[in-house]
């Protein structure tokens, strides 16, 4: 039996963003589906690079997908979509998605320490 793309949506729709309480599907996760033979590859989209449940969900995922009938190999990879605010920042003429400000109140902390390793 075939693989379809409609097969491997209706698994991923069973599996839930642990935070959000939707599934994948819903809230447009799944990206770039392709099947190959027995082999299912897709992005999964997450809302942040450091998401703390990013293994729980492309394990939940995995074992969906690999429950199809044919499946013999599942590809994730899973990459995230930081919204941007629309605002430049500074003189660069890079795409910059996310700023991070370092203060103190007083002096002699480590915030340039600290804002380099950020940087880093």
């Amino acid at each position: 039996m075939a693989i379809t793309e409609e097969a491997v949506l209706a698994a991923l729709s069973k599996v839930q963003e642990p935070e959000l309480h939707k599934d994948l599907v819903t809230l447009n996760m799944v990206r770039d589906i392709r099947i190959t033979d027995d082999k299912v590859s897709f992005t999964l989209m997450l809302t942040t690079p450091a998401c703390p449940l990013r293994n729980r969900i492309e394990s939940e995922a995995r074992q969906a997908v690999a429950a199809i009938p044919g499946v013999g190999q599942v590809e994730i990879k899973m990459d995230a979509n930081v919204p941007s605010d629309g605002r430049a920042r500074g003189l660069l003429s890079l795409p910059i998605r996310n700023a991070v400000a370092v203060a103190s109140g007083k002096g002699g902390v480590g915030k340039s320490t600290v804002a380099v390793n950020v940087a880093v």
